[in-house]
């Protein structure tokens, strides 16, 4: 009986990991196709390039924006304190 509910618990875990999968897998067909990809919907989701890849991710370009203006924040802590430089200043 113990056996029987570990398995089913398992069971029912993978497939709602494929649920979960699917349901991306289409969510992000449906952004790409309002983007502006004019592939119809059913082409896409059946693309094996479609495929997510890993790997190294371009930054927003909210964020560059952002750092560019303002620059990337800095030292935190310990900055109220003095140092060599600021002691020499005075």
């Amino acid at each position: 009986l113990r056996d029987e509910k570990k398995f089913a618990r398992k069971v029912q875990k993978t497939r709602e990991e494929q649920k979960l999968r699917a349901k991306k897998k289409l969510l992000d067909a449906t952004k790409k196709h309002r983007k502006g990809n004019k592939a119809p919907l059913e082409e896409i989701l059946k693309n094996p390039k479609f495929e997510k890849k890993g790997g190294f991710q371009k930054k927003k370009m909210n964020r560059t924006a952002r750092n560019t203006k303002y620059g990337f924040g800095g030292r935190k802590k310990g900055s109220k304190r003095n140092d060599k430089q600021s002691f020499n200043l005075m």
